[in-house]
């Protein structure tokens, strides 16, 4: 898939690991700062100085379903907009897992139509691919307005139909167009 409007950023990740007889569920973190390209309190934008998520807390944070551990850095892919960052970012994981929880938000789409970044609700813009042990892999599909929506929250909180809200702050560059900023909370179950 080659770069649509959005650009995606992944921040962390975790998985729920098998249950077993345990009744509690168990969790272990990807560690992505590895594979980060682009620090929270660093612009997003060359357009604003001073859009970043350097008040999303870091460490281990419980937003949404899941705890997840914020590092300082993060993972950006590329766009139509934002050329500079990669098409792709691989991830060893290496574990067996239940269930994979991902914090990601998008920037651009939410500007109104016809707007050049305005993005359909529904248009692919984005997947993480899970490699499994046997050589077989399955995609987990990226879609704007039902996993993601515009990290400016230009739309005022319109509703995704999987993803949800795990994460709402704010930056100066928001500030002036009296916007919040916000992330959202995905999962994917280990058929």
């Amino acid at each position: 898939m080659r770069r649509f409007l959005a650009m995606v950023c992944l921040l962390v990740s975790c998985c729920g690991v098998g249950r077993g007889a345990e009744p509690k569920e168990r969790f272990a973190f990807i560690d992505l700062q590895g594979k980060t390209n682009q620090t929270l309190n660093e612009t997003f934008s060359p357009n604003f100085p001073e859009c970043h998520l350097a008040e999303l807390p870091q460490g281990e944070q419980k937003l949404g379903a899941a705890p997840f551990k914020i590092g300082p850095g993060c993972i950006c892919l590329g766009s139509k907009v934002v050329e500079d960052k990669p098409d792709k970012v691989e991830i060893p994981v290496n574990r067996k897992l239940a269930k994979l929880f991902m914090l990601h938000g998008t920037q651009n789409g939410g500007a109104p139509d016809p707007h050049p970044t305005h993005v359909k609700d529904g248009t692919l813009i984005g997947q993480y691919l899970v490699r499994y042990a046997d050589g077989s892999a399955e995609g987990i599909e990226i879609a704007y307005g039902e996993d993601v929506r515009d990290w400016w929250n230009w739309d005022k909180s319109k509703e995704t139909k999987r993803g949800k809200v795990a994460w709402t702050g704010t930056n100066p560059a928001a500030k002036m167009y009296d916007l919040d900023l916000r992330l959202f909370e995905s999962s994917w179950t280990n058929p």
